[in-house]
């Protein structure tokens, strides 16, 4: 029953898995990849599954696209590739009375390698999350009395993840490169193919309008 319920919301924001996988495949057969990211709602240290519940707390899906995953490193570990940082684009809007400011973010998952005393990498550690913002930082200019304005990454938030690995999930369409996270778009070819098309008619057309230009004389 826990499945069915959150099925009907996956991503506690209203939308069925339907729906969400809807969005999830057309978004991996354009880009030949995309990505689940499993959160979970914030609780206060120490809470008890009954004082989560009570607050509604519980897990969800986000759909992260390839132009917002700026970067996925892996590695092997025992047989099974498993992911050990990734660093994700979340940019918002931030409302300041009757104003609006853009705010640069970037979320960090990371797991720090553990070597052994031959400096060979045997596993990795529990993981992390960072959440760096950009912060407009007013400097003095020293050739007048202004202040130009700068800007340095501050950490907002940090916290380890609980289930012990970075719940990260690729859906992958397309041909991926070795094992590297490049992936190739399936429908890349066609896309191609239907630009050609579209220069073709617009030469068509334009060829037409020359031709059957009306003469005065």
């Amino acid at each position: 029953q826990d499945l069915k319920d959150l099925a009907g919301d996956i991503d506690g924001q209203g939308h069925n898995l339907h729906f969400f996988a809807a969005g999830v495949f057309k978004a991996a057969q354009d880009n030949g990849i995309t990505w689940i990211l499993t959160d979970y709602t914030k609780a206060m240290a120490g809470a008890t599954l009954a004082d989560e519940r009570g607050m509604g707390a519980r897990p969800y899906w986000v759909h992260i696209t390839a132009d917002r995953m700026l970067a996925v490193y892996s590695a092997f570990v025992n047989g099974q590739e498993i992911i050990t940082h990734a660093r994700i684009d979340e940019c918002y809007t931030r409302r300041i009375g009757y104003d609006e400011q853009n705010v640069e973010c970037v979320r960090i998952l990371n797991r720090d390698p553990v070597q052994d005393i031959n400096g060979n990498v045997v596993a990795y550690g529990l993981p992390t999350y960072e959440l760096w913002e950009s912060v407009e930082k007013a400097t003095p200019n020293q050739n007048a009395n202004t202040a130009t304005s700068d800007a340095e990454w501050q950490l907002g938030d940090q916290g380890l993840i609980t289930v012990g690995y970075i719940p990260l999930v690729p859906v992958i369409f397309g041909t991926r490169d070795g094992t590297s996270w490049k992936v190739e778009p399936p429908l890349k070819d066609i896309a191609y193919l239907q630009v050609e098309e579209f220069q073709q008619e617009s030469n068509l057309k334009s060829i037409k309008e020359l031709t059957a230009y009306p003469m005065l004389a």
